[in-house]
């Protein structure tokens, strides 16, 4: 060895090996204390809008709105893609939304716009996060940019040691490694939508995925607009997902 921190030296090897592990068990550690709720309220029989804001968020509730008041026929969808109300009452409140929104005709892009800054969809989630089933995605954000933050410091402190006069071929694995984990921490951190679901969240999505949901509501809630009994009015109903997310994200 002819550096004290050469990276040739094989016990050198062992402790950059360690600072690479440290940052995901910091970043494992911290978010599984972040998504425990001990005090969870789970209710024994979740609406088909509970299980979508878990199952994805303002988005899969939306749609869930729209299947339901499609197969309630408190709405209609004609063949050009525009949705317009019936005298059918409504009767939960994202129906209504949806109905109210459909009066003067207007296409499921524009009825999911105004759901996910509607006051339903602000108030479901209070109630699931009051409940402990789901999680607001601020502090899952900063667990994964202080991970991205502590690869990007083992990555540069690793790159400094060219500087030794060790071969970069001696180097390329490790230095590799740091910046592949860097660059995964830097997606998993940006790529987190608004809310995660909890623990507790979660148990209850397994079993309402173990009970097979026979209504459209309930799987579309679970699945997704692919798992709209008419694949048809599905691939009509369904839009860039991105759009509803970043719209959420802006109103809070």
């Amino acid at each position: 060895m002819d550096q004290p921190g050469d990276l040739a030296d094989p016990v050198f090897l062992v402790v950059y090996g360690i600072l690479l592990a440290l940052p995901v068990v910091l970043g494992v550690l911290w978010s599984r204390f972040l998504l425990r709720a001990p005090r969870a309220d789970t209710p024994r029989s979740p609406t088909p809008y509970q299980l979508a804001y878990l199952a994805g968020d303002s988005e899969r509730v939306a749609d869930t709105a729209l299947a339901a008041a499609l197969a309630n026929e408190q709405v209609r969808l004609d063949p050009a893609g525009v949705l317009s109300a019936t005298t059918r009452p409504a009767t939960g409140p994202f129906e209504r939304h949806v109905q109210s929104c459909a009066r003067h005709g207007v296409t499921p892009y524009v009825i999911k716009l105004l759901l996910v800054r509607s006051e339903p969809m602000r108030a479901l989630k209070r109630d699931l996060v009051g409940r402990g089933l789901l999680v607001d995605a601020g502090p899952w954000r900063r667990v994964c940019w202080t991970v991205y933050a502590c690869y990007a410091v083992v990555f540069l402190f690793g790159l400094t040691q060219t500087s030794t006069g060790v071969p970069i071929g001696d180097l390329a694995a490790v230095l590799v490694l740091a910046a592949v984990a860097a660059i995964v921490a830097l997606a998993w951190a940006t790529g987190t939508g608004p809310t995660r679901p909890s623990r507790a969240g979660k148990r209850l999505l397994r079993q309402a995925r173990r009970d097979e949901p026979a209504d459209t509501a309930t799987r579309v809630a679970l699945g997704g607009l692919t798992r709209h009994p008419e694949p048809a009015t599905g691939r009509a109903l369904a839009w860039p997902s991105r759009s509803c997310a970043r719209a959420e994200h802006r109103d809070g």
